[in-house]
């Protein structure tokens, strides 16, 4: 299983690659809004992150809506990694 600072790499790496912007300025506290990012590169971020680690994030696109910082889209992550390996 992934450490909590590989999963916050590894997001802010699929966010950094999808909008053409260095990882390094990226911080959990970032807001979505302040990326300037369409929602459909919200969408293309969060299919790559479910790639990236194998999972399936259960949100809807009215929930996605809802994440509002990259600490959550994080967060997010750790939760269904965490909830998968229970379940295994």
């Amino acid at each position: 299983m992934s450490t909590p600072q590989e999963i916050e790499a590894g997001v802010f790496e699929e966010i950094a690659n999808e909008l053409k912007i260095e990882a390094a300025e990226l911080r959990v506290d970032t807001k979505i809004s302040e990326l300037e990012a369409s929602s459909l590169s919200v969408m293309e971020i969060i299919f790559a992150i479910e790639e990236r680690f194998n999972i399936e994030l259960p949100y809807s696109a009215n929930d996605l809506a809802g994440l509002q910082s990259l600490g959550q889209i994080v967060e997010a992550v750790e939760n269904t990694l965490q909830s998968n390996a229970n379940t295994a």
